[in-house]
């Protein structure tokens, strides 16, 4: 093989190379959420989840550790955040998808966060 033909080959497969990477879907990944548990007053988490602050943190210590992940990864959700979205749901009625962006995880998250709070309370 001539030594130009290899250098053209070379060259297009460092093009094509540079053209998988623009072309490659960006992830976007959310690391920083927060619990409304530790925002909110008890009169806004009140309003906005139908529930007391007191209440929630106290079904949080009863199902806490059933909530917790059971994955080491470090965008797992945490049982706060798991149990505000599925408060968000019962007391709305919205659809996951919209919980879901508003607490910038996915609709499968929100769908997980939902039937794992659903199942502790449903054990209790």
């Amino acid at each position: 093989m001539c030594t130009g033909c290899y250098e053209m080959k070379m060259e297009s497969l460092q093009q094509l190379d540079a053209l998988q990477l623009l072309l490659r879907r960006n992830r976007v990944i959310y690391n920083d959420r927060l619990s409304d548990l530790d925002i909110l007053d008890s009169h806004d988490f009140k309003s906005k989840y139908r529930l007391s602050l007191s209440s929630a943190e106290h079904l949080l210590s009863l199902m806490g550790d059933k909530l917790s992940p059971n994955t080491l990864r470090n965008s797992a959700l945490t049982p706060e955040e798991k149990l505000c979205i599925a408060l968000s749901v019962f007391a709305s009625g919205s659809h996951q998808q919209i919980i879901g962006d508003v607490n910038l995880i996915s609709q499968v998250s929100c769908c997980r966060a939902i039937n794992d709070v659903a199942q502790c309370i449903a054990e209790m």
